[in-house]
C-alpha cells in the first residue's frame, strides 16, 4: 500500500471526513505515529486509511484544534 505525508493545509475534505469517522472524539496519544522526516525532525501524524493508500497526516495546532473539540 502507497504511504503518503499531508500537510494540515493540504487535507482534502474527503480526508479530513475519514479523520472525523476514525477519530469521533479526538485523538490520543495512542493514536500519534511519530517518524524521522527528511531532515532528521520528530514528525508527529495521524494515520487513516482510504482504498489504497495510507495518509500520514501531519499533526498541527489546527487539526488538534478541530479533532479535539470536545477537550
Amino acid at each position: 500500500m502507497k504511504r503518503s505525508i499531508i500537510d494540515y493545509a493540504k487535507i482534502t475534505p474527503e480526508i479530513y471526513k475519514m479523520l472525523e469517522e476514525k477519530f469521533p472524539d479526538g485523538y490520543g496519544d495512542k493514536d500519534v505515529i511519530y517518524f524521522k522526516g527528511v531532515d532528521n525532525a520528530t514528525i508527529e501524524a495521524l494515520q487513516v486509511e482510504g482504498n489504497d493508500i495510507i495518509y500520514l497526516v501531519k499533526l498541527s495546532p489546527e487539526l488538534d484544534k478541530k479533532l479535539n473539540t470536545s477537550n
